[in-house]
């Protein structure tokens, strides 16, 4: 899937916002000239050469600003501004110049768009360098006292300013989860393929060790578990015991959990959040060691869930003592979100499917009325016909092919109107696309002589059945493509699932003269459901691709 683009948009905006607000220093500069003249000493005497310097950079990175956005992406041109800035207050007089402001241009430019590490970093580095280069025109008690009280203030607004900083870059990746988990909230791919893709947001935002789903039903029905894990999703229970499993659902059900360990894993500090009266209270430490050994976490936070007549909690879980009450809070914000989508998407399914089911049974009525029956003529026909001929007719020979062909004919048509009002065999069920799609590489190997190879991980193309019977039917157009139009023996078909695409791929050989074409049928069906598809031609044959995101 092609590189989200919002982010390096977003950065490419602040660089050359940067850029330009540099530009207009070298305006205060240059004023700066003229408001503090500066003085018959060899070091003032190089001011003009410390601010020519800075406005040869400044100009510089506006130009390469303007050439594009990936020439500035990811570098922190703060730490080539702080010895400049130096250089330009040990220039203008030290503790008393007036470039000691444009310390905090770098402090600014770093916490903002780097966050609070990057941001108190940039301040230790800027009152190092003010107080080595300010303690060199140290003379009398009053250019200790301004040296000073300079650089306990650029202490004190560089930490709020790097605060304030990491505030706002948490704003902005809270923002991105939440339309990630509003784009995630798709009928088409079923409300199981939503949950999952809710805990992978989920964990990629904490940056968690794993996230966890654990529901139960009504009436002491069994514990159900989902389970997304080092990028790695695990979708049923046997990944965690049930009993376990169990352990994870205290009777709190209208609380937010938040423990984390510190120094000792026996030490645990806890608190619970009342939803209903919005108080925090302690929680004893027992009960963050027992969920955080199941769990192998060193902290973790949890928020009630309710999914239709399931209610359970939702875990995120990382290695170190990190995560605290904030992010409790902000985790049911972020599920009180999703799930009612969730339901939602669960009563379109099961529209979709009683609708489907009805229909079903519909096609398979018309199928026996207007395609077996027919057949059924057809052959009864044709057998009367070969009583009637003479044994030593030339043409009994072809009459008795026409006779199996379509007994094999209505056969076919039978099992199909059954499958088709039965919803399928059990393998199918299990998984329709990867029966479905072998049955047809048999049915064109039979009948057509063409060999095909399919390769398919099964766990590894989540698919909805809605959705798996429209990839079937690309994939059917492909092969038909390949039978009617070439004159290939042999094909592949692969079909994965990677970066959020369900990629399929039609490989078969033939000749390099081919006459070029665009598959319609299958470009309408991928661009219906939100992809694309492409033709590839190479000496060796031609490939048709199919992306899908999931």
């Amino acid at each position: 899937m092609a590189r989200n683009l919002d982010p390096i948009l977003d950065e490419y905006s602040e660089t050359c916002t940067l850029a330009r607000m540099r530009l207009a220093l070298v305006f205060v500069a240059f004023l700066g000239l003229f408001i503090d003249v500066p003085g018959q000493s060899r070091l003032e005497q190089c001011l003009p050469l410390a601010i020519g310097a800075y406005v040869a950079v400044s100009i510089s990175l506006f130009v390469l600003c303007e050439r594009g956005p990936h020439v500035l992406i990811g570098l922190r041109w703060h730490w080539l501004d702080l010895p400049l800035y130096a250089a330009l207050v040990a220039c203008s007089g030290g503790a008393h110049s007036v470039y000691y402001l444009f310390f905090y241009f770098a402090i600014l430019s770093a916490s903002f768009h780097w966050g609070w590490r990057e941001g108190v970093r940039v301040t230790l580095g800027a009152v190092l360098l003010f107080l080595g280069v300010g303690l060199v025109f140290v003379q009398r008690a009053q250019d200790a006292s301004a040296l000073l009280g300079r650089a306990a203030l650029l202490v004190l607004l560089g930490l709020m300013i790097a605060h304030w900083g990491e505030s706002k870059l948490e704003l902005r990746r809270r923002l991105a989860l939440q339309r990630r988990v509003s784009n995630i909230a798709n009928p088409r791919f079923g409300a199981g393929q939503t949950v999952q893709g809710l805990l992978e947001a989920v964990r990629d935002y904490y940056g968690a060790s794993l996230c966890l789903l654990v529901l139960r039903g009504e009436d002491d029905s069994p514990v159900s578990v989902r389970l997304a894990q080092q990028g790695i999703a695990l979708r049923d229970s046997g990944a965690i015991d049930p009993d376990l499993a169990a352990s994870l659902l205290p009777d709190m059900p209208a609380h937010l959990l938040a423990f984390k360990s510190l120094r000792h894993p026996e030490h645990w500090r806890g608190a619970a959040h009342d939803l209903e009266q919005g108080q925090w209270r302690s929680l004893a430490r027992e009960t963050g060691v027992a969920i955080g050994a199941v769990l192998g976490a060193g902290s973790f936070i949890s928020a009630p869930v309710r999914l239709g007549a399931a209610g359970g909690r939702i875990y995120v879980a990382v290695r170190t003592p990190r995560l605290g009450r904030k992010d409790a809070l902000f985790l049911h914000q972020v599920t009180a979100q999703a799930l009612p989508l969730i339901e939602n998407i669960e009563v379109l399914d099961h529209l979709a499917t009683d609708a489907a089911s009805a229909e079903r049974q519909k096609i398979a009525m018309d199928l026996h009325d207007s395609a077996v029956q027919p057949y059924i003529g057809l052959r009864y026909g044709l057998s009367a016909l070969r009583c009637k001929a003479d044994p030593a007719n030339p043409l009994n020979e072809d009459l008795d092919r026409l006779i199996a062909m379509s007994t094999q004919v209505i056969g076919d048509l039978r099992s199909f109107a059954q499958g088709v009002r039965s919803c399928a065999k059990s393998e199918e069920a299990q998984h329709p696309l990867a029966a479905a799609l072998r049955q047809q590489v048999r049915l064109i190997r039979e009948f057509h002589g063409v060999d095909i190879q399919v390769e398919l991980e099964e766990k590894d193309v989540p698919c909805s059945d809605r959705l798996a019977a429209e990839v079937l039917q690309i994939v059917r157009e492909a092969l038909s493509n390949i039978v009617r139009h070439t004159m290939a023996r042999h094909a592949l078909v692969q079909v994965r699932c990677d970066h959020g695409l369900l990629r399929i791929q039609v490989d078969n050989e033939g000749a390099a003269n081919e006459c070029d074409f665009t598959p319609k049928s299958i470009t309408a069906r991928a661009a219906a459901l939100g992809g694309r598809a492409y033709v590839q031609r190479a000496q060796a044959g031609t490939a048709v691709h199919v992306e899908i995101p999931v």
